[in-house]
């Protein structure tokens, strides 16, 4: 059924040609599509973002328009220059997890750092610093010259303020009454656990614009560790966007021979759920709008068996796709 057939079909079962219901034809078929579309996993709207490739120092990655849910994220382990489908090894799968998980675990999108212009030789140490760093942040610190004892260890921030802040090692101030005298330089960085990445996590969803009258779907995911290096990056995901419609440039009510996957499938799905929208856009009777409303949702039941490997439980057999979490 392409969409001309499936405009008449709604004008012919409603009997009504009225320019303001036709107006609306549009409405009631995307909002059939999207009820399919949400309730089953259509392989018609599994894609793959290849786009994507990591940089170093950076967490947050936006993906490509038409993102619902993300099914995978892999990682070739060799680094790149460039996006690439990455499909042959040395491949890892992320793991999914907790937004909140790789936020405490691997804080930060790029380091913070601070240029030290003094430290005291004090029972706690206090270095006089331009900063925006928060109490309990890790830090390393280098390039102080003559008290080198400060160099190279990593501390604790604490009792910070806007010009200055102390360190803490082992929960403990840090008695810097023993080291040498400041002599000048030094910088303090917020530390990363960088590397090759193991794990992502859903940050955010969006939406993005496609065209002047259309919005899709986005999402953007956080990796952790943060990494380390420019590496390939291919993201499978569940997804829609405007183009997808079999509405797609069609006026609403006018002629089109576009055709999706849905109407070509289980064109009567479309239908019935196109009508269900239609008679309660016309306030009709319930009992009619009841009767089309079962006979979509057993359509709806059908492509669920048939788009999810009909029921498998298997979540890694042929014919379902999910997101694997860990």
């Amino acid at each position: 059924m392409n969409y001309t057939q499936l405009s008449n079909a709604i004008q012919d079962y409603c009997q009504n040609s009225e320019t303001t219901f036709v107006s609306h034809i549009n409405d009631f078929i995307i909002a059939a599509e999207d009820k399919v579309f949400l309730a089953v996993q259509m392989p018609a709207f599994w894609n793959s973002d290849i786009t994507q490739v990591t940089a170093a120092s950076t967490s947050s990655y936006t993906l490509e328009a038409g993102v619902i849910d993300v099914l995978s994220v892999r990682i070739g382990q060799t680094a790149v220059s460039g996006a690439e489908d990455v499909e042959k090894g040395p491949v890892l799968y992320l793991l999914r997890k907790d937004y909140d998980f790789l936020l405490e675990a691997y804080p930060g999108s790029a380091p913070v750092a601070a240029t030290i212009t003094g430290i005291s030789q004090a029972t706690e140490a206090v270095v006089t610093a331009s900063n925006s760093f928060s109490n309990g942040d890790s830090i390393v610190i280098a390039g102080v010259i003559d008290m080198t004892q400060v160099n190279g260890n990593y501390y604790t921030v604490a009792d910070v303020s806007a010009s200055s802040f102390k360190l803490k090692l082992n929960g403990s101030y840090v008695d810097s009454s023993g080291f040498g005298l400041y002599g000048g330089g030094g910088t303090a960085t917020g530390a990363q656990d960088t590397g090759i990445p193991k794990y992502y996590a859903v940050s955010s969803a969006s939406v993005s614009a496609a065209a002047p009258t259309l919005t899709n779907p986005t999402m953007e995911i956080r990796l952790g560790p943060i990494p380390n290096a420019i590496y390939p990056m291919t993201v499978d995901y569940y997804g829609k966007v405007g183009t997808d419609s079999i509405t797609d440039g069609a006026t609403s009510g006018g002629t089109s021979t576009n055709v999706t996957w849905l109407s070509v499938t289980a064109p009567d799905v479309l239908l019935y759920g196109a009508l269900v929208q239609a008679y309660t856009f016309m306030k009709g009777e319930p009992g009619l709008i009841q009767m089309y409303e079962k006979q979509f949702m057993e359509g709806v039941v059908l492509l669920k068996n048939l788009g999810e490997g009909r029921q498998v439980s298997d979540v890694y057999s042929e014919g379902q796709k999910k997101a694997v979490s860990a």
